[in-house]
Protein backbone atom coordinates (compact mmCIF):
# COMPACT_ATOMS: atom_id res chain seq x y z
CA UNK A 1 0.00 0.00 0.00
CA UNK A 2 1.59 3.56 -0.85
CA UNK A 3 1.80 6.59 1.43
CA UNK A 4 -1.06 8.01 -1.11
CA UNK A 5 -3.25 5.73 -0.17
CA UNK A 6 -2.61 4.55 3.30
CA UNK A 7 -3.19 8.38 3.99
CA UNK A 8 -6.89 8.79 1.93
CA UNK A 9 -7.53 5.00 3.76
CA UNK A 10 -6.85 6.94 6.99
CA UNK A 11 -8.64 10.17 6.03
CA UNK A 12 -12.04 7.73 4.62
CA UNK A 13 -11.38 5.81 8.09
CA UNK A 14 -12.13 8.75 10.47
CA UNK A 15 -14.37 11.00 8.45
CA UNK A 16 -17.69 11.38 7.21
CA UNK A 17 -20.13 13.77 4.66
CA UNK A 18 -21.11 16.82 6.79
CA UNK A 19 -18.08 16.65 9.30
CA UNK A 20 -16.26 19.81 9.64
CA UNK A 21 -12.26 19.71 9.23
CA UNK A 22 -9.84 22.16 8.59
CA UNK A 23 -8.40 22.82 5.23
CA UNK A 24 -5.29 24.71 4.01
CA UNK A 25 -5.89 25.99 0.75
CA UNK A 26 -3.36 25.63 -2.17
CA UNK A 27 -4.58 26.92 -5.32
CA UNK A 28 -7.30 29.68 -6.22
CA UNK A 29 -8.86 28.75 -9.58
CA UNK A 30 -11.30 31.56 -11.23
CA UNK A 31 -15.13 30.63 -11.00
CA UNK A 32 -14.94 27.48 -9.17
CA UNK A 33 -13.35 28.25 -5.57
CA UNK A 34 -9.98 26.65 -4.21
CA UNK A 35 -7.86 23.78 -4.58
CA UNK A 36 -7.52 23.04 -0.41
CA UNK A 37 -5.31 20.24 1.20
CA UNK A 38 -7.34 18.52 4.15
CA UNK A 39 -6.39 16.51 6.86
CA UNK A 40 -3.53 13.37 5.60
CA UNK A 41 -3.04 15.28 2.41
CA UNK A 42 -5.87 14.35 1.23
CA UNK A 43 -6.65 17.28 -1.37
CA UNK A 44 -10.54 18.56 -2.75
CA UNK A 45 -12.43 21.63 -3.67
CA UNK A 46 -13.35 24.43 -1.41
CA UNK A 47 -16.68 25.24 -3.20
CA UNK A 48 -16.95 29.14 -4.68
CA UNK A 49 -15.01 30.93 -2.53
CA UNK A 50 -11.22 31.85 -3.59
CA UNK A 51 -8.67 32.05 -0.43
CA UNK A 52 -5.19 32.91 -0.84
CA UNK A 53 -2.89 30.65 -0.94
CA UNK A 54 -1.72 29.04 2.72
CA UNK A 55 -4.70 30.60 4.31
CA UNK A 56 -6.68 28.06 6.61
CA UNK A 57 -10.50 27.22 6.75
CA UNK A 58 -12.75 25.47 8.90
CA UNK A 59 -15.17 23.55 6.26
CA UNK A 60 -17.66 21.73 6.22
CA UNK A 61 -17.23 18.19 3.71
CA UNK A 62 -19.74 18.23 1.12
CA UNK A 63 -18.52 15.05 -0.79
CA UNK A 64 -16.21 12.19 -0.72
CA UNK A 65 -14.73 10.71 -4.14
CA UNK A 66 -13.28 7.80 -3.45
CA UNK A 67 -12.58 6.90 -7.17
CA UNK A 68 -10.67 10.04 -7.96
CA UNK A 69 -9.69 9.92 -3.97
CA UNK A 70 -10.53 13.80 -3.28
CA UNK A 71 -13.36 15.49 -1.33
CA UNK A 72 -15.51 18.67 -1.64
CA UNK A 73 -16.11 20.88 0.87
CA UNK A 74 -18.41 24.12 1.51
CA UNK A 75 -17.66 27.36 3.91
CA UNK A 76 -18.89 26.72 7.02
Amino acid sequence: MTSESTSWESFVARHRIGDRVEVTVTKALPFLGSLIEAPDGVPGLLKGIRLEPGQRVRARIDAIDGEQRRISVVSG
